[in-house]
């Protein structure tokens, strides 16, 4: 467990949106039905466009679908990362499709650290956005060293693999990153907990890995491409261990 210090911004999603509860875009959640929320909401989509830190040059599309526990307190989300997306080829986004790959081939660990990435700035853009219309009550519960935190969590089968593929929108071709399990039958996850320090004006992130027992990745025969949605080029990386912490 760790504890990282950011700058304070006050800024949203560029262009965040919530669509629909229940919305059937959103993608399947295998190891969210555990008891890490209590009284789960409706699972909501939302598409926003994001740029990571690492890639400061790269606007990246991301589809996810977000669920609030109600009766914990103060503040936990559950975040599920459906699918990532950016035109190709784009000079400013060619540093990522570099990064993803090791050898030429598809790196289940190097998008798994990209999707680290967009976890750790969506969950951030959210706490901002919730403190910037937060109550003070609330503000107050969520000072750093009360012990209280606004909580985001994501979970994934212990084993997984990454898809890519292309599309086209008339003259335009884009690169899409998916994520599929390839078991559930044990399962970790990522939570990252949230102050805010008035002394400072910074927000404060303590990263917690929660993970269950490991399975041998190894033994999982790499899934077809027809894991793959509707697209071109399709890559299908090898079954790996999701549990590993890559920072």
């Amino acid at each position: 467990m760790k504890t990282i210090f950011i700058l304070f911004l006050a800024f949203t999603l560029s262009s965040g949106y919530i669509l629909s509860a229940d919305d059937p875009r959103c993608c399947e959640k295998p190891c969210y039905n555990n008891d890490s929320c209590s009284t789960p909401g409706a699972w909501i989509y939302a598409q926003d466009e994001v740029v990571v830190p690492e890639f400061p040059n790269c606007t990246l599309t991301v589809e996810y679908c977000w669920r609030e526990c109600q009766a914990n307190t103060p503040h936990t989300i559950q975040i599920k990362i459906c699918k990532i997306h950016f035109l190709h080829p784009c000079q400013q986004c060619d540093a990522i499709l570099s990064f993803i790959r090791i050898d030429g081939d598809l790196s289940t660990r190097r998008c798994r650290m990209l999707h680290t990435y967009i976890i750790k700035q969506i969950t951030l853009d959210k706490f901002v956005f919730w403190y910037s219309n937060a109550s003070q009550e609330m503000k107050d519960l969520v000072e750093c060293g009360t012990g209280y935190h606004v909580k985001y969590q994501w979970w994934n089968g212990s084993c997984s693999a990454w898809c890519y593929y292309t599309t086209k929108d008339g003259m335009n071709t884009y690169a899409h990153l998916s994520p599929i399990t390839c078991t559930d039958l044990y399962c970790c996850g990522l939570q990252l907990k949230y102050c805010y320090n008035s002394q400072t004006g910074q927000v404060e992130r303590t990263e917690e890995r929660l993970q269950y027992p490991l399975v041998d990745c190894s033994q999982i025969p790499k899934l077809p491409l027809t894991s793959c949605p509707d697209g071109f080029d399709k890559e299908v990386s090898d079954c790996e261990d999701s549990c590993e912490d890559d920072n």
